[in-house]
């Protein structure tokens, strides 16, 4: 638990830390999909805002950041999904709203196969963490 609860305290130092790489197509395609996580992303969508191919966009991200674009696009949206769990009031259903899913339980479902928590308890040991 006190992993936990230093890992929720200290992931906002995580989400503000810019990393500038040397090919400016992975830092368009890393502002792209921080800009546009809420809007149902693809890889196709990230390739073709980028005018390459995925699969050149896939090696790009393995290059610079050793991981495929799919799961930087999912990570983003996790980060983006905490974000608003720990920084609003909104309900779990204006969340899934905001974040473009179909209802709450598949918000709920997505979160809980990345995190391994249930958005709720996540919410709730932000709460008890922080009294």
């Amino acid at each position: 638990f006190i992993i936990e609860a230093y890992q929720i305290i200290t992931y906002k130092k995580e989400i503000n830390i810019e990393q500038i790489y040397t090919d400016k197509r992975i830092n368009d395609a890393i502002k792209f999909i921080d800009e546009n996580v809420s809007n149902e992303l693809s890889v196709s969508s990230v390739a073709g805002h980028l005018h390459i191919s995925q699969k050149q966009l896939t090696r790009l991200f393995m290059q610079f950041l050793s991981t495929t674009p799919g799961r930087y696009i999912k990570t983003a949206c996790i980060k983006k999904i905490r974000e608003l769990i720990m920084n609003t009031d909104n309900s779990l259903s204006d969340i899934a709203e905001i974040m473009k899913y179909s209802d709450s339980s598949s918000l709920i479902k997505f979160f809980k196969g990345q995190e391994g928590i249930t958005p709720q308890k996540l919410r709730e040991k932000i709460i008890n963490s922080g009294s």
